[in-house]
């Protein structure tokens, strides 16, 4: 194999850029040619020097006349060199860049071939040809690999494919004109019986019909499923109490901090209503643990029945305490939910013989996450003096006979 189709990177003597093979070779020799015939130009011009020093000229002289010569020749070698160098130079650069050129493609030739050595040996795919008339007229070996039979039998029994998906073939076939493509998703029959989805690149190739590229994504699909379940179970395990089914603090973390953008952004009301079971530890030490925990399963679905809105949420906070998360919710709004699940608690008639009523209760307080600014024409409330910056972003209103402690 090549070295484009092996890969590997081209040799020094390909290196981008370098001229290399006869073309180092003529510049080599141009290079010569033009060193010998300036030295060769030179010797006589060096030999005044020495007659003159026979001759019993002065030392002076003599240095004179050798860096007249000296001077008067590296001129010359300039003014010689220089038409060739450029000439040298302009060259080079064409074909240095036609080499570079030639390197990069076979570096993109070296790469598709890597891939497609990849893919043969993973097996998984394979290409057909289907005529005009949507008939197989040819298949690649590939096909045994993917659908677990040979080229023949695809050819006289063509792709064993869904109806659905084989009539999604057919019409996408339909649309495609010359030089066209398009992808889709084919459910296929293997041969030991399974179900094979396969991604379909399809080509329409002018009167030769239509070239399909098939390729395996069976296992990409179950791992997308597997990931996808995960993820489910984990939002599931962060995002809902494992006891009541509702939303868990960290849900309520999350929701709290996107509706308190949203009411800012838009001034709109946010109220949330905090539930508490009155003497839940007295009830559990009374009746037990299990008793307890069916208890809050009790209120839990009573609150979860109190709100109406889907943007409206319920969450277990921990213990016997549990919240409401009231969008676009006013002070009255937010009162009369509480007053809602106060009664709707109360009806459920859970005994606790250390209540007071003899019955389970909830003590509840509504909040004002945000509260809209005054509307124009109407003087803006002004919060007590000496209430914190936490306390004056919230407006508290107790429920008549209900709060918490």
């Amino acid at each position: 194999m090549s070295d484009a189709a092996s890969g590997a990177a081209p040799s020094g003597a390909n290196r981008p850029g370098r001229p290399s093979g006869p073309t180092a070779r003529r510049y080599a020799a141009a290079g010569l040619a033009l060193s010998w015939r300036l030295f060769a130009s030179a010797l006589p011009s060096l030999a005044i020097p020495l007659v003159m020093a026979a001759a019993g000229a002065s030392e002076a002289a003599v240095l004179a006349a050798t860096a007249a010569i000296v001077l008067s020749h590296r001129l010359a070698w300039r003014l010689l060199a220089a038409p060739a160098r450029r000439e040298v130079a302009r060259l080079a650069v064409r074909l240095g860049g036609r080499d570079r050129d030639l390197a990069a493609a076979q570096l993109r030739l070296a790469a598709v071939a890597e891939d497609a050595e990849r893919l043969a040996a993973d097996g998984a795919w394979f290409a057909l040809r289907l005529g005009r008339d949507r008939r197989p007229r040819w298949a690649a070996p590939g096909c045994r690999a993917v659908l677990g039979v040979p080229p023949a039998t695809v050819l006289a029994e063509g792709l064993d494919a869904a109806p659905a998906d084989a009539a999604a073939l057919h019409k996408a076939l339909d649309t495609l004109g010359p030089g066209e493509a398009a992808r889709l998703e084919l459910s296929c029959r293997h041969a030991d019986g399974g179900r094979v989805l396969l991604s379909l690149a399809a080509h329409h190739i002018g009167e030769r019909g239509y070239l399909i590229g098939a390729r395996d994504i069976t296992r990409e699909r179950q791992l997308e499923t597997q990931v996808a379940e995960l993820t489910r179970r984990l939002d599931t395990m962060l995002f809902e109490d494992r006891l009541t089914r509702l939303a868990s603090r960290a849900r309520l973390d999350a929701a709290m901090l996107a509706a308190r953008v949203r009411a800012r952004r838009l001034d709109r009301p946010l109220a949330l209503v905090a539930v508490r079971v009155a003497s839940h530890r007295a009830f559990a030490d009374r009746y037990g643990t299990v008793a307890a925990d069916s208890c809050l399963r009790r209120i839990a679905r009573t609150l979860a029945s109190t709100i109406r809105r889907p943007a409206d949420l319920a969450v277990r906070t921990g213990g016997e305490r549990f919240c409401l998360l009231l969008p676009d919710t006013d002070a009255e709004g937010a009162a009369a939910a509480a007053r809602r699940v106060v009664g709707a608690v109360a009806a459920l008639g859970i005994d606790h013989a250390a209540s007071p009523r003899a019955v389970v209760e909830v003590r509840t307080r509504t909040l004002m996450l945000h509260a809209p600014g005054p509307r124009p024409g109407e003087p803006a409330v002004q919060p007590p003096s000496g209430t914190s910056d936490l306390i004056r972003s919230k407006t508290r209103l107790r429920t008549a006979g209900s709060v918490m402690r």
